[in-house]
């Protein structure tokens, strides 16, 4: 076999096995993370171009800094762990901090942005694709108050949606 077709069949090979390892990643996240259950509030503005899906904001996205260590980690962009405790049917956030808490469930999540007393908290799962025109169904849901995300969550605290429900 020439030289440059065996360069391109290893090439090949590891860009497949890169592809094929990042979603056996997911996948594997998907299938045995923790599920928790978000209620979506509403969040505007739609963007047309990207196709059908559905713009996504949560309570814990908007998270009251107490006397925690949060206040140190507040700069855009950095990563916060939010500890979560259930609340009804929901999970609600119960503090915020730099480092992972050392037990219970947490979500990892990026600031935003901060004021004084808040931090507003991006984990990643804010957009969520659905089948083609329905994206006004699930809009009007979360409009109402009845939109609920199922997240499933890793060891880590990464989060990746499930599935929409209409309550």
């Amino acid at each position: 076999m020439p030289r440059g077709a065996l360069g391109l069949w290893l090439t090949t090979a590891i860009w497949v096995a890169v592809a094929g390892g990042l979603w056996a990643y997911h996948d594997y996240q998907l299938k045995n993370g923790e599920e928790i259950e978000l209620k979506t509030v509403p969040v505007d503005p739609r963007d047309p171009l990207r196709g059908d899906y559905v713009i996504l904001r949560y309570g814990i996205s908007s998270i009251r800094r107490g006397s925690t260590d949060a206040l140190g980690c507040s700069r855009p962009g950095q990563p916060v762990f939010v500890a979560l405790e259930r609340a009804g049917e929901e999970w609600a956030a119960a503090d915020v901090a730099c480092e992972p808490p050392a037990a219970g469930r947490f979500l990892r999540g990026r600031v935003r942005s901060s004021a004084a007393n808040r931090l507003d908290v991006a984990y990643g799962i804010e957009s969520f694709f659905v089948p083609e025109g329905e994206g006004k169904k699930y809009e009007s849901a979360r409009n109402r108050g009845r939109l609920w995300a199922v997240a499933s969550v890793s060891p880590h605290g990464v989060a990746h949606l499930k599935r929409l429900e209409i309550r």
